[in-house]
Parts: C-alpha cells; sequence; structure tokens
C-alpha cells in the first residue's frame, strides 16, 4: 500500500510538472524532474492537452505496472 502511494505520487508530479505550457504552443512531459519530451503538435489528437494526458496515463500505467520489480522484496507479484 505503502509503494502504490509513492506511485501515485510519482504519477501526480508527472502530471503537475508536464501541464507547463509557454506561449510558444508546447508542451514539456517532465518524469523526476526532468523534461524527457517536449510536444509541439496534437498529433492524432483533438488538442495538445488531450495528448499530454494521454502520455500522463501511459507513464502512470507503466510505473503502476512495474511495482514489483521496483520493490521486489515488498509486494507480491499481482494476479491476472
Amino acid at each position: 500500500m505503502f509503494y502504490r502511494s509513492i506511485a501515485l505520487a510519482i504519477a501526480a508530479m508527472t502530471a503537475l510538472g508536464a501541464s507547463s505550457t509557454q506561449a510558444q504552443e508546447y508542451v514539456n512531459i517532465v518524469l523526476a524532474n526532468h523534461v524527457v519530451a517536449r510536444i509541439r503538435s496534437a498529433g492524432q489528437f483533438s488538442s495538445l492537452y488531450e495528448r499530454e494526458a494521454r502520455i500522463n496515463q501511459r507513464i502512470t500505467n507503466a510505473l503502476a505496472n512495474e511495482l514489483a520489480a521496483i520493490f521486489p522484496a515488498r509486494i507480491p507479484p499481482r494476479r491476472r
């Protein structure tokens, strides 16, 4: 439970950090206080913000699914 809270906190920081936009119409994707990507176009999405949200969702899912690998001694593997 504690490690799930850590993963959710990381996801929240990612979402908050990535939502900073500039007047030049781009969005920074931030992970662990570092810019890992800069998005300048919406691509297949209706807006730049929708694309940002989808990327943040995928990062969050990836972190949540890897908790057992990150903390192997504490979290039992998920049953599927």
